[in-house]
């Protein structure tokens, strides 16, 4: 079953200034912004993410 092989879940509240930094993590990630939006680059793709949306972030996947 899928559920058995998940591990761990940590939801953490973050702050981001407009540096960039390109980066990628060995999990995956859910993002949304909490108030205003978040520009981000992944792979090539711009997005401007505003709070009534998510974007999924596979692990290992490089993004700013």
């Amino acid at each position: 079953m899928l559920m058995d092989s998940l591990q761990e879940i940590i939801c953490e509240k973050r702050t981001y200034t407009r540096l960039y930094h390109s980066h990628k993590h060995a999990y995956s990630q859910f993002l949304f912004p909490l108030e205003g939006s978040i520009d981000l680059e992944t792979e090539g793709r711009q997005v401007k993410l505003k709070p009534d949306h998510f974007l999924y972030i596979p692990p290992q996947c490089e993004h700013r």
